[in-house]
């Protein structure tokens, strides 16, 4: 199983968060917490989301840098709270997601759509 697009690994997760989300068992120390399956929904959370506020979908081999940087971000910051809220990162508060996007993931999501019309605005003969 995958995330909805594929935009996103559950390896790359572990690598962006530096945690490796596959070690965290009960108490037992038996059974995962984190399954792949609930990995991967975070992941295409993250997907659907940025999708969502851009307008369009993309499959991993044509998806725009800008755009696979803007899901990682946002899959990173849902996991992370996460792990706040089960409290295995401790003394930091969680992320407010809303705000986190349009502060920080927007406007490069914006910049590169810019860039993009900027780009055929270049190519119109004015004469």
């Amino acid at each position: 199983m995958a995330s909805k697009y594929g935009i996103m690994t559950e390896a790359e997760l572990d690598n962006l968060i530096d945690y490796d989300l596959t070690s965290f068992t009960d108490n037992a120390g038996t059974t995962r917490l984190y399954l792949t399956a609930f990995i991967e929904a975070k992941i295409s959370h993250a997907e659907r989301f940025v999708f969502g506020f851009i307008h369009q979908t993309y499959l991993l081999a044509v998806v725009p840098i800008n755009v696979k940087w803007a899901i990682d971000e946002m899959a990173r910051i849902y996991m992370t709270n996460q792990l706040i809220k089960d409290e295995y990162i401790k003394n930091f508060p969680p992320y407010d997601e809303m705000v986190y996007f349009q502060t920080n993931v927007q406007p490069l999501i914006e910049n590169e759509a810019n860039e993009g019309n900027i780009a055929s605005v270049d190519t119109v003969d004015d004469y």
